[in-house]
């Protein structure tokens, strides 16, 4: 049974299919070979084989588990303080599987993107809400996508711009990154530090890249990254934008 799950899900990834759908459908797949470690736990303790009975018991509530999670995230749109996959985070390099098994895929800036980038640092719950976010601009067509059954490449054009974001100050150095599918649904991606810079700046952009792309006929994923873009104000070339170091929120070049 899990490895018909696992064949449906390689098939999912091969199609234009909403990423939040396709984990729906997998959560719904995989609880039913999960509910059917049940009748071996029921078996078992029927036999008096007790050990077994403990040991299906324990790989049915680990499964339960997973599987709760998802629910959670993908149908209730919720995040949880006692998700433990949080710990991978500290202990596996993210990304570091996915950089061996396709090397090759630099990102490089367009020449058309100027200025200088700022780090942006990022927890794992804004990891995750950066996912949910992208497959909601992707359903409202806000992004530019390809079909990765004709072509290969990045599904979602890389240093493509985010259409709705917000940056404001939280102290001196530090400035909180914030995005939505509108300007009235904005949340906390990330945050950044101009440690490097000095004001006056205003934002060039917030770029991403990553995410789902084929390479040699196969598919595969990236974690997502944002790129805060950067640039010094110059008073003759920019109408009163307000710059970093105060609160911002659109920038309109003359």
């Amino acid at each position: 049974m899990f490895t018909i799950i696992n064949e449906i899900n390689n098939f999912f990834s091969y199609l234009n299919v909403n990423l939040k759908f396709k984990n729906r459908i997998v959560t719904i797949l995989a609880s039913l070979p999960t509910l059917y470690l049940l009748r071996f736990v029921y078996g078992y303790y029927q036999n008096e084989n007790y050990v077994r009975a403990v040991l299906f018991a324990l790989l049915f509530l680990f499964f339960a588990y997973f599987i709760v999670l998802n629910y959670l995230y993908y149908f209730k749109n919720k995040n949880v303080s006692w998700d433990l996959t949080r710990l991978i985070d500290r202990f596996v390099p993210e990304g570091v599987l996915l950089k061996e098994e396709a090397a090759g895929q630099p990102h490089v800036r367009p020449e058309a993107i100027r200025g200088k980038e700022l780090p942006v640092q990022t927890t794992t719950r804004q990891d995750l809400d950066l996912l949910h976010l992208i497959s909601k601009l992707v359903d409202k067509e806000k992004l530019p996508i390809h079909d990765l059954n004709k072509e290969e490449g990045y599904y979602i054009d890389q240093y493509c711009l985010l259409p709705y974001y917000h940056i404001e100050e939280l102290n001196d150095n530090e400035l909180l990154i914030t995005a939505g599918t509108s300007y009235d649904d904005l949340k906390p991606l990330g945050k950044t530090v101009l440690d490097e810079v000095h004001p006056p700046f205003v934002p060039v952009g917030l770029f991403l890249t990553g995410g789902k792309f084929k390479q040699n006929g196969k598919i595969y994923k990236e974690p997502y990254q944002l790129h805060l873009m950067v640039e010094e104000k110059h008073p003759a070339d920019w109408e009163e934008t307000p710059e970093i170091g105060s609160r911002v929120k659109r920038h309109h070049r003359k």
